[in-house]
C-alpha cells in the first residue's frame, strides 16, 4: 500500500460524519393535534442525507407542507370560528439513534379567526414555535378591547407528553402524544418526534383559555445501501489521494 493510500484511509476516519452523508429516500407524516379540532395530517416524502457514522440526518426544506383551514366544534364557549394552518418545514438536522430530536422550526403562519360576535380581526401567529422552541405573541383590537394570543412551543423530541386544556372555569381537554425512536444504529427505520406546544388566549387582559397543541413528525428511513456507502468512501479516498499526490508533485518541483 503506497503512502498516499495510507494517508487517505487515515483521513477517512477523521472526516466529519456529515461529509460522508448518504442520500436516501424517506416517507412520513406530519400530524397536528390542536385543542378541540379533530386531528389532521399531511404526508411528506423526499430525500434525506443520512450519516453512515452516527445515523443523524438532514431533512430538506419543504419536505412537509400544509395549507388548510379547520373548524373547531362550535360550542357556546368556543373563541374561534376557524383556524388556518399555512406551514412548511425549514431545512434542519436531526440527531441519530440515542440522540433523536432537533431544533427545526416550521415556517409560515397559524391564523385564528375569532367568532364574528367578538368583532376582532384575524389573529396571525408565526409557525416558528413549532419545533423552534420559542414563544411568540400576537395582539389584535376590536376598537374597544384587545385580544392576545401567546404561542409557546418546544423543539422536536421523543417521549410521552400529556397536556391539558384550561378554560376560565374548568379543564376541558387532555391530549397525549408520544415520540419513539426505533431506528437501527445506522439510522434506518421508524422515527417519531413530538413538539409539545400551547396557545394561551387572553381578552382585555384577562385569561380566557389555554389550548394544548402538539405536532408529531413520523419518518420511515431505509438503511443506506452498502453500495452507496462504498461509493462515497471510494470517492473520498480518490479525492484525498489525488490531493496528497498533488502536494507531493508541487514539493518535488519546488
Amino acid at each position: 500500500m503506497n503512502a498516499a493510500l495510507r494517508f487517505s484511509i487515515l483521513c477517512l476516519f477523521l472526516v466529519p460524519s456529515t461529509a460522508l452523508a448518504v442520500l436516501v429516500p424517506f416517507t412520513g407524516t406530519l400530524e397536528f393535534d390542536v385543542g378541540t379540532i379533530t386531528p389532521f395530517s399531511v404526508a411528506g416524502s423526499g430525500m434525506v442525507d443520512v450519516s453512515p457514522v452516527d445515523g443523524s440526518f438532514t431533512l430538506p426544506a419543504g419536505a412537509f407542507a400544509i395549507s388548510t383551514t379547520r373548524i373547531p366544534p362550535q360550542t357556546p364557549s368556543e373563541v374561534y370560528a376557524s383556524v388556518g394552518f399555512f406551514l412548511s418545514n425549514v431545512a434542519g438536522t436531526f440527531g441519530g439513534p440515542g440522540a433523536a430530536g432537533g431544533t427545526v422550526p416550521l415556517a409560515g403562519s397559524v391564523v385564528g379567526r375569532p367568532q364574528p360576535f367578538l368583532g376582532f380581526p384575524d389573529i396571525t401567529g408565526s409557525g416558528a414555535p413549532i419545533g423552534g422552541g420559542v414563544t411568540t405573541v400576537a395582539t389584535v383590537s376590536n376598537g374597544a378591547t384587545s385580544a392576545m394570543v401567546e404561542f409557546q412551543g418546544e423543539v422536536w423530541q421523543t417521549g410521552m407528553f400529556v397536556q391539558f386544556g384550561f378554560g376560565t372555569t374548568s379543564t376541558f381537554l387532555t391530549i397525549i402524544n408520544t415520540g419513539v425512536d426505533s431506528r437501527t444504529p445506522l439510522g434506518a427505520g421508524a422515527l417519531s418526534l413530538v413538539v409539545p406546544a400551547r396557545t394561551v388566549t387572553s381578552l382585555g387582559g384577562s385569561f380566557l383559555e389555554e389550548n394544548p397543541f402538539a405536532v408529531t413528525m413520523t419518518l420511515q428511513i431505509p438503511e443506506p445501501s452498502m453500495l452507496a456507502m462504498q461509493l462515497a468512501g471510494a470517492a473520498l479516498l480518490v479525492g484525498l489521494g489525488r490531493r496528497r499526490q498533488a502536494r507531493r508533485d508541487r514539493s518535488a518541483r519546488g
